[in-house]
């Protein structure tokens, strides 16, 4: 669900999510405020900047989500959220847990620095937090603001189940960092029964805080991509595939290796184009 459509280019993009089968009976149009635009500055190099005009999906309010507009959903994804539309977040998150849904987000860096607080209450409904390690530190200062997560500048082991080590093993900013264990617990005790961090190409973390038994930390390498031609949506690739797994039912592992499969099938993309029926599904 996107904050609101402008009038420049959105009869397009209804008719492709359309085609996709995606139901758009809840986008909210604004006849004041143009679509969205992502300018991507192709180079050669895989990170490529991005020139973004946010236009009417900084205009969702509070009006726009007091109906049920989740009812009958089997899953929320929440994706990220700035400027007058990230006050909504909360409301999100509580819609979609009375819905009886799986709740997903994955909050953006601007609206973490912006509303950390507010993000960290609404945890509490909800099931999986998807972030990149940035985001993680950036939660981690705005949970050492509430005393939610206790301090230590000692470098831990990190080892998952597979003994595959993380790579960036303290998180935070200035005096207030924690190790990665101490954050991921912080998290949990918030609400959400799972925590994923990316870490580029260094691979993925999935952490599963089970009832009456010890908090399980699995490891997920990126898939064999023979060349790497844009990163732009990799991430997002990967969290919304995994909260699809995941709210189906599956092992944490297979959604894990679905995830990964699926942003593999986007870097090898140029930016996000060309990117077809998938034809990664059958390797999982």
């Amino acid at each position: 669900r996107n904050g609101g459509l402008g009038y420049v280019q959105f009869s397009m993009l209804l008719k492709k999510l359309e085609a996709e089968g995606v139901d758009i009976s809840a986008i909210r149009r604004n006849p004041d405020v143009s679509t969205g635009v992502s300018l991507m500055m192709t180079s050669d190099r895989p990170n490529s900047a991005v020139l973004v005009f946010r236009g009417a999906s900084e205009t969702l309010a509070l009006d726009d989500i007091r109906d049920p507009v989740f009812e009958g959903a089997s899953l929320v994804y929440i994706g990220p959220l700035s400027s007058d539309s990230a006050a909504c977040f909360p409301a999100l998150v509580e819609q979609g847990a009375w819905a009886g849904a799986f709740v997903s987000v994955n909050p953006g860096v601007r609206q973490l620095r912006s509303r950390g607080e507010a993000f960290l209450g609404a945890l509490a409904n909800v099931d999986l937090v998807s972030v990149n390690a940035i985001e993680l530190s950036i939660l981690t200062v705005a949970m050492f603001a509430r005393g939610a997560v206790e301090p230590g500048q000692s470098p831990e082991t990190v080892e998952t189940q597979d003994g595959v080590r993380l790579s960036r093993e303290i998180f935070g900013e200035g005096a207030q960092k924690t190790p990665f264990r101490k954050a991921l617990a912080a998290l949990h005790a918030l609400g959400p029964r799972f925590v994923s961090v990316t870490d580029g190409a260094h691979g993925s973390y999935l952490s599963v805080a089970e009832k009456d038994a010890a908090q399980r930390l699995l490891f997920q390498e990126t898939a064999p991509v023979a060349h790497v031609r844009g990163t732009a949506g990799a991430g997002d690739s990967y969290g919304s595939t995994l909260a699809c797994g995941l709210a189906e039912g599956a092992a944490p592992e297979k959604a894990m290796r679905r995830a990964a499969l699926n942003a593999g099938s986007v870097v090898s993309q140029l930016n996000t184009t060309e990117i077809g029926r998938a034809s990664w599904w059958g390797r999982e």
